[in-house]
């Protein structure tokens, strides 16, 4: 059940249409056996995903032999990661990483964990960028954009962001792009960048904090030994969202990219 302060608004959602779709319909129309369908069905998803995620993996290993040895799902990830800011990079949009993404980043220049998702951020203020490219993600693959606000940290918040966004989510490819948008308030009487307040960290309040010039100068992280903007003070955050221990790893997953 999603909690009462939390509002969430699909933008788009697409309908897929494919070939395996139209065969199914018409053998669906043939045989007229539903229950045979039911069991056919859930099969779709993993045979169209499962050729898109290879067929691009095959493709890229042999235009970069650098990535030969990166594993299948990290390498899809990272060719959908930059597939996406490219579509940004006339725009001075700085999209950076946060979350899981980033952690791995400081830590072993690769995805942390299984990425499956991709966390990034961006400033309030370049909300309307991103917003404006809606039209356009939504022609190159993009399957859903669901946008997230939430009122519980609005005696911090300016009246332009009380009813702003606070995240927007991307399925790409099956691949989840998530965004936390961080918003400028006044915090213990100083300027601080607030996001990712779905739920309480350190704070006495929900969300995280980074300091004003943390977020308005950003350094740069290695993913792949490719540069992505990274916050200034990423340590303190990484402190703050995975606690004092972040440095040590999930021995299952892990994986460090060395050239």
């Amino acid at each position: 059940m999603l909690n009462k302060h939390l509002k969430t608004k699909i933008i788009y959602r697409k309908k897929n249409k494919n070939i395996y779709s139209t065969l199914v319909s018409f053998l669906k129309m043939t045989i007229r056996n539903e229950k045979l369908f039911d069991l056919i069905r859930p099969f779709k998803v993993f045979i169209i995903n499962s050729f898109i995620l290879y067929s691009t993996v095959i493709y890229y290993k042999i235009l970069n032999p650098k990535y030969f040895n990166l594993p299948s799902r990290h390498l899809f990830s990272f060719v959908i990661l930059n597939r996406f800011l490219k579509i940004y990079e006339k725009d001075e949009l700085r999209i950076f990483l946060l979350g899981g993404t980033l952690l791995g980043c400081v830590r072993q220049n690769a995805f942390s964990g299984r990425p499956y998702d991709i966390d990034l951020g961006i400033l309030e203020e370049d909300f309307g960028k991103l917003k404006n490219k809606f039209p356009l993600l939504s022609k190159i693959g993009v399957s859903m954009i669901r946008t997230k606000n939430t009122k519980k940290t609005e005696k911090y918040l300016s009246d332009k962001s009380k009813s702003s966004v606070d995240r927007v989510a991307f399925i790409f490819f099956n691949v989840k792009i998530d965004i936390a948008v961080y918003k400028k308030v006044v915090i213990y009487k100083k300027i601080k960048w607030l996001g990712e307040i779905e739920k309480k960290y350190v704070n006495q309040f929900n969300g995280l904090l980074f300091k004003n010039n943390d977020l308005e100068r950003f350094k740069f992280g290695n993913l792949y030994d490719k540069r992505f903007y990274i916050p200034n003070n990423s340590i303190n955050y990484l402190e703050e969202r995975f606690g004092k221990n972040w440095k040590i790893p999930d021995s299952k997953y892990y994986f460090e990219w060395k050239k």
